[in-house]
């Protein structure tokens, strides 16, 4: 049977394993620079301590390889990243 494997985080040889694995990509410097902007926030008392959680909306990359199975028939479609605006996570 064949499968199809999609994994996350891009990892540094995700691309060089035998069959090239597609991943989801993410931003960890984007994210720990919003992370610790809240936390300066609650520290300097520019925002007040909430016990709910405020969603934050980061962009992600979808990285076609062959272990999808879609690299060969993506190869003459355009892809289009979609980023979130700033605004989505600028709270």
């Amino acid at each position: 049977d064949d499968i199809a494997l999609v994994g996350f985080d891009d990892i540094d040889f995700a691309g060089m394993l035998p069959v090239p694995l597609t991943t989801v990509r993410q931003h960890p410097l984007e994210i720990g620079a919003k992370a610790a902007q809240i936390l300066l926030d609650l520290i300097e008392g520019r925002k007040e301590c909430q016990l709910s959680v405020k969603p934050c909306v980061f962009g992600a990359e979808l990285i076609i390889r062959q272990s999808c199975g879609a690299a060969q028939r993506l190869q003459s479609c355009t892809l289009t990243r979609v980023k979130p605006g700033r605004e989505e996570h600028d709270s």
